[in-house]
Parts: structure tokens; sequence; C-alpha cells
């Protein structure tokens, strides 16, 4: 093998050890297992108190009004099913019936005073519990499949059967009456009127009130000196009117008139009463000059 070769080979080598000397470890990474979904559970409502805390022949009595108003108030094939299979619950457990309602009225009995009225009260609010229309679907879903369950029962089952069924029964009205919680969303807050700044209705409508109740023409010694027209707007600053005086002399006036206007200094207080907006010349006055060469 001669020297280039022997060359070529060891750098090879070399890059194949320098390859391996920087090649990233792989690590094998266990993957979890995902996590089980959730299963949803159904929470039945405690039983109404109308149902709760009952004797043995009450709870039997109880499940034979729910029955009955079931059989009333069901409509449609369901409610047809739910009429023939009260009927024969009624058949066949004629005596179980009757021995539930003599031992219900009895309880009564032993509490003293009109048991009677009583008696009755309770199971018209209860035949009114059973009639509630929200809960009418559901109520006659259960009802239909208590009354098949019935068809089954021995001579002796039906007190153990209405102590299991009639939390069924009450159900669904204890689900309508069960609270539900309620989100309170905060109510829009509008924002609050601007309070009136008084200054500066008062500073708009003063000059506007000076404006208006400007004459339309002041006459002095019988002269008439037309006044500025009121703007539409009141300005923002007024200055006070100025006298000019005329530079070409008119004609001489009679002594009388001469004598009258000597009075002219009162003309340069005009501002008082008619003030005339900045920016605006200020009106020409006819002076006698015999006047001023007192």
């Amino acid at each position: 093998m001669s020297r280039v070769t022997q060359a070529i080979v060891a750098t090879a080598a070399i890059a194949a050890l320098a390859a391996c000397a920087t090649r990233t470890k792989e690590v094998a990474v266990a993957i979890p297992p995902p996590a089980p979904a959730p299963v949803p559970v159904y929470v039945t409502p405690a039983i109404t108190p109308i149902n709760r805390g009952l004797s043995p022949a009450a709870t039997v009595w109880h499940m034979r009004v729910a029955l009955n108003v079931a059989a009333l108030a069901c409509r449609g094939a369901q409610g047809n099913q739910i009429v023939a299979g009260y009927r024969t619950l009624l058949t066949n457990q004629k005596a179980a019936l009757a021995t539930a309602e003599t031992a219900l009225e009895s309880q009564y009995r032993a509490m003293g005073g009109d048991w009677q009225d009583r008696y009755d009260d309770a199971m018209t609010r209860l035949y009114n519990f059973f009639s509630q229309a929200p809960a009418r679907d559901p109520f006659c879903t259960a009802a239909a499949a208590t009354l098949t369950e019935a068809e089954r029962l021995g001579p002796n089952e039906l007190q153990t059967f209405a102590a299991a069924v009639l939390p069924t029964l009450d159900a669904p009205f204890a689900e309508m009456l069960a609270p539900r919680p309620v989100i309170a969303l905060a109510a829009p807050t509008s924002a609050p009127a601007p309070a009136p700044v008084v200054g500066a209705v008062a500073a708009t409508a003063a000059p506007a009130a000076a404006m208006a109740a400007r004459p339309a023409s002041v006459a002095v010694s019988g002269t008439s000196i037309s006044a500025v027209p009121a703007l539409a707007t009141a300005p923002a600053v007024v200055t006070p009117a100025v006298a000019v005086r005329a530079a070409t002399p008119a004609a001489p006036a009679p002594a009388s008139a001469a004598r009258t206007t000597a009075a002219l200094p009162a003309v340069a207080t005009r501002a008082a009463a008619a003030p005339v907006a900045v920016g605006t010349r200020a009106p020409r006055i006819e002076v006698d000059p015999a006047v001023l060469q007192d």
C-alpha cells in the first residue's frame, strides 16, 4: 500500500471517528397515555318536601295520586298506555290500596281536630303538585314506566314498590324546582351629564342683550348721528366709539346752532350708550368750525 493510499485511509478513519463523536444521542421518550374523558354524572335532585318523610301508607297513597294525575293529564299513545296500566293497577292492587287509604285516614284522625279538612287540603295540594305543566312530559314518561313495572307485582309487594318508584315520579318536579345558577350582569352605566357653565352663558348673553337694546339712531343738537347696525353675533371685545373731527369745514351755522353744538364733548362719551364693534369705523360727524374759534 502506497503512502498516498495510507493517508487517504487514515483521513477517512479520522472523519468517521469525528462524526461518531459529534453525533447526538437519541433518547427514547415514553408518551404518557391520554387522560380519560370525564364521565358525565347525573345527580338526581333530592325528593321534594311534599313526598319526603312519609309513612308506608302515605307513600303508597302518594304513588297512587301521582299515577291518577298521569292517567288524567297525559295525552296521545303514551296517555292511552297510562290509562290502561292505571286501571290494571287498581284492579290487581285493590285490597292493598284500600288498606293504605284507611291507614292514612287513621293517622289524620289521630291528630285530633277537624282531621277531614286537613286531609282534604293535603290531597288537594298533592294533586296540584303532580299537575304542574312544566314537568308534564318527563312525568308522563316516568308514570308509563312505573305502570309497566307494576303489572308484575304480587299481592304484598305494593308497599315496597311504592317506596322504590315514588322518587322517580317526583324527580321531574324536583328538577323543575331546583335552583339554577344565575350570572349577574352589570348594568351599563351612563356618562354623567356635563354641569352647566354659568359663567359662559352670562358672558354670551350680556353682549347680545346690550346689542339688542342699542337704539337705531342718536340725535345730537338737531344733527342725526346714525348708529352702527347690531351684529348677528356678540363681539368678544367692545371698544368705545371716538368722534372724528371733519377734515373739510362745512358751511357756517347759525349762532343758535353754534351755542347748542357746544355740547360736543357729550358725544365722546357715547360709548356708554351705544358700543361699536372692533374693526368698525366710527360715524362721520359734521362739526361747525366756528365753535372751535372761541
